[in-house]
């Protein structure tokens, strides 16, 4: 069932607008893949997270709260209160009609609470899928796939949670801090441009700074405290930073982020990179794994721009420019070669 079709179940469901029939449908999908696992895990955050706006917690499996999701339906079916869609309860500065066929299409739903309630956003991305959207504050907003993001205006900060990827243009506001949680990493920002790679499942989160300047620190049990200096780095253009969730180590790696955009813009830049890096990259953005038959191979240095590349593209043009060969096995891309030493 395609994403559309589910979508439509899934709006029908939280309306109180389902048959049985298509109840079985649903339920069905649902339980025959991860995708569809997944898909009503987000639907379910989407739907439940109302008062933890400023920091929703991301990382427990929601399925069980559709229990509590179907007794509230069925509650409402009994009293007779109609099949009208729910109001969800958290403050949104624009309501779209589309929004509730969209669930997680759209995955940006705006209401309107109260004319002085603070703007608020919830979005989401599933495998395959990019987003770009804009704020409220202005701020421009590129979400990789598998992302999740909200964002508050709350006690003058402008305050998100991220979990996934996502590239952010900053609208400048001194007088309004722009912070983003992902995970016990915290970035703060004024006005500027950068990229944050925080998936729940990859050992660090990554920060890189294409304009402006960024602190990135470990999160503090006290809002009010700063970090100490030795637990954050200031990053400037072309630099990127690195969160270690396991030893909470922050440190800084110069020109390591420019091709952190990869997916957003399709062009990658190697300008006497090493092979070990650009394989780093190669795997990210296309899911594939690449593995070298010699590790010395790994400092050998590419140099290359490319605009939208293919797979084969790139491929091609390590082969080529390194004299290496190329085999694919089991899905798995070995290169071998005499190496640049």
């Amino acid at each position: 069932m395609k994403n559309i079709r589910a979508e439509e179940l899934m709006a029908a469901y939280l309306s109180g607008n389902i048959t049985s029939a298509e109840k079985e449908e649903l339920m069905g999908w649902v339980s025959e893949s991860s995708q569809g696992q997944s898909f009503f895990d987000k639907a379910v955050t989407l739907w439940s997270v109302t008062e933890e706006m400023a920091y929703p917690d991301f990382s427990a499996n929601k399925t069980q709260a559709w229990d509590k999701v179907a007794g509230r339906l069925d509650e409402q079916s009994q009293s007779g209160s109609g099949g009208g869609a729910k109001v969800v309860r958290f403050q949104i500065r624009r309501w779209a009609a589309a929004a509730a066929i969209a669930l997680l299409g759209v995955a940006a739903w705006w209401m309107l609470q109260a004319p002085d309630a603070p703007a608020s956003v919830i979005a989401s991305t599933l495998d395959e899928e990019r987003k770009e959207m804009v704020l409220p504050d202005g701020t421009q907003v590129w979400l990789n796939e598998n992302t999740y993001l909200t964002y508050e205006e709350v006690d003058g900060e402008r305050r998100l949670r991220l979990e996934g990827e996502a590239f952010f243009d900053v609208a400048t506001d001194s007088l309004q801090p722009f912070k983003i949680y992902a995970g016990d990493a915290v970035t703060t920002v004024l006005g500027t441009a950068f990229n944050i790679r925080a998936y729940p499942e990859e050992e660090q989160v990554e920060v890189s700074v294409k304009e402006g300047r960024v602190r990135l620190e470990k999160r503090q049990e006290e809002e009010v405290a700063a970090a100490p200096e030795e637990e954050q780095v200031v990053l400037t253009q072309g630099e990127q930073g690195v969160f270690e969730k396991t030893s909470a180590k922050i440190e800084a790696k110069e020109k390591r982020g420019k091709n952190s955009t990869a997916w957003r813009d399709r062009k990658m830049d190697f300008n006497q990179v090493q092979l070990t890096e650009v394989i780093q990259t190669i795997e990210r953005y296309y899911e594939v794994k690449i593995e070298l038959a010699n590790p010395v191979l790994g400092r050998c240095p590419l140099i290359g721009k490319f605009d939208n590349p293919t797979l084969e593209d790139l491929l091609s043009a390590i082969q080529f420019s390194l004299e290496l060969d190329i085999e694919q096995k089991d899905g798995i891309y070995h290169l071998s070669g005499e190496g640049c030493d």
